[in-house]
């Protein structure tokens, strides 16, 4: 059997065979064939994703074969989908019964001054991230939130769309007390300066088409009718500024969309990462088309660029802030000093939106008729993400 010790930053595991600690120092960690050089094929590669929180370990299931766990003295079968809290004593397998992890932590102490703190009076209705309200007031609804948590499947797996929330009420994820930025204070960010060309500007590419096979009409379409709706619903001062070199998209978006709030850069949506130098037009705000992991790698070119230009803080701050992210639910992050697109291109915020995904070599593939309004409400969370960024 396999101990995972949880402490206050590290997760490590005990081999039995050597007696010793190899330190883990990302959270969360996937555990599979080649994490513990097993060679059974009904294990995959990430069989388990294990995050390490102040109650002990969250265990979320990603392959297809099921296991088992011993939480406080009772078996039970767990399924690919579900996730369980792990404390200390408790166990969980690899796969049914082979390969087995105890779980020891040195959280008791901690849970027990968690459990004294004063019951946040707003409930289950306060979404607020900021450490010293969550420090001074329990919530404990937020780990029964952590269960019902959308899981992400592996790469050409369809999405458990039973799981997904697929009309996000992007409102009911703001404290009416908070300030607008998701779980930032105004000391995370750096003040927009009031006379700045492109202070109320938020550049975005056209979702999906790149890397998540969305057709090119129908995903011109739904920007159309998202921009639209958006533009009508809401009076002010912003710009919403289009990245986009494709002609077939250009065409529609040129006939459909009149409000002088809008505007298109008819260049590769690459150069959204340089709009000041190469195009001449700067957006305080730019919309970073990421994936779950909110990581840089892989295919997904602007998602590279952005975490490039944007710096080591930023990729730090959004990972460990947000930790991953569901299709449709956009993660603003404030850029910091030292970041080349702040101090060359303008830009204050980034906000990283997941789009629904067609594309059966990448994870989380939805079903095409659920396209359209999947791809709506990622539209609009984003642009009222945007909204709230700027009262």
């Amino acid at each position: 059997m396999y101990t995972l010790n949880v402490g206050d930053k590290d997760l490590t595991r005990v081999l039995p065979e050597h007696h010793f600690k190899q330190i883990l120092p990302n959270n969360p960690i996937f555990i599979g064939r080649s994490w513990l050089n097993q060679k059974n094929q009904q294990i995959s590669r990430k069989q388990l994703e294990v995050t390490a929180t102040s109650d002990g370990l969250i265990v979320k299931r990603l392959g297809i074969n099921p296991g088992k766990a011993i939480i406080k003295g009772i078996e039970m079968d767990v399924k690919k989908g579900e996730d369980i809290i792990c404390q200390h004593g408790d166990s969980f397998s690899l796969i049914l019964d082979e390969v087995w992890f105890e779980v020891k932590s040195d959280m008791n102490t901690k849970k027990r001054k968690r459990e004294e703190k004063t019951l946040c009076k707003y409930g289950e209705k306060c979404y607020r991230k900021n450490k010293d309200h969550l420090a001074k007031y329990s919530h404990p609804h937020q780990k029964k939130q952590k269960k019902l948590a959308p899981e992400h499947s592996e790469e050409g797996e369809p999405m458990d769309i039973e799981k997904y929330e697929k009309n996000i009420n992007i409102d009911a994820l703001f404290d009416p007390l908070d300030d607008g930025y998701n779980g930032f204070v105004a000391e995370d960010s750096l003040p927009i300066p009031e006379d700045l060309q492109g202070g109320k500007s938020l550049a975005f590419p056209c979702l999906g088409i790149t890397d998540h096979n969305i057709d090119m009409l129908v995903a011109a379409r739904v920007l159309v009718e998202s921009v639209n709706r958006f533009l009508s619903d809401n009076e002010g001062e912003f710009r919403l500024v289009l990245v986009e070199n494709n002609p077939d998209v250009i065409n529609i978006v040129k006939q459909e969309i009149s409000d002088g709030r809008f505007s298109i850069v008819e260049q590769d949506n690459a150069i959204i990462v340089n709009l000041k130098t190469l195009a001449g037009s700067s957006c305080s705000y730019i919309v970073n088309e990421s994936d779950w992991r909110l990581k840089s790698y892989g295919s997904l070119k602007i998602n590279n660029l952005v975490h490039q230009n944007a710096g080591n803080k930023f990729s730090q701050i959004l990972k460990d802030r947000y930790n991953t992210a569901n299709v449709g639910d956009p993660k603003p992050v404030p850029l910091q000093n030292g970041s080349s697109l702040l101090k060359n291109e303008d830009v204050y915020w980034v906000i990283s939106v997941v789009p629904p995904n067609l594309n059966p070599s990448r994870p989380d593939v939805i079903q095409e008729d659920l396209l359209e309004e999947i791809l709506r409400n990622t539209y609009m969370n984003t642009f009222k993400r945007f909204q709230r960024l700027l009262r």
